[in-house]
């Protein structure tokens, strides 16, 4: 079932070509559900900086690790409500707690080529596994 994602779709939010985001990291799950949790749906990019940095809600020991992960963080997940992909994540986020990680997944298949080829792989494990 490959997924044959249109060049149109980046205006969207879709990351369609090169290494992605995701390929030097995790997907960094409990950061981008620590910063979503303390964010409302009405924030702004630069809001989500200001948590991040000098708000320290994702608990980093540094000013640089703080820097380090909101940088990461924005080029993994966007961060910008501008972005129909990431206003309709943040959108169902509150919706069920229990679905936030596979909204993530689906969020970061969309955001990262190399991610979204393994989707077969994926699907096809068994559960657990």
């Amino acid at each position: 079932m490959r997924m044959n994602i249109p060049n149109s779709a980046e205006q969207y939010g879709f990351i369609v070509e090169g290494l992605g985001a995701h390929s030097g990291r995790t997907i960094m799950l409990a950061d981008f559900q620590a910063l979503l949790t303390a964010s409302s749906q009405s924030m702004k990019t630069e809001d989500y900086r200001h948590l991040v940095i000098q708000d320290n809600v994702l608990l980093k020991r540094t000013e640089s690790a703080r820097k380090e992960s909101f940088k990461r963080l924005k080029r993994l997940y966007a961060l910008d409500p501008e972005l129909l992909l990431f206003s309709v994540l943040r959108k169902l986020w509150d919706q069920s707690p229990e679905a936030q990680p596979v909204l993530t997944l689906l969020y970061a298949i969309a955001r990262d080529p190399i991610l979204r080829v393994t989707v077969d792989l994926l699907v096809d494990l068994p559960l657990g596994e």
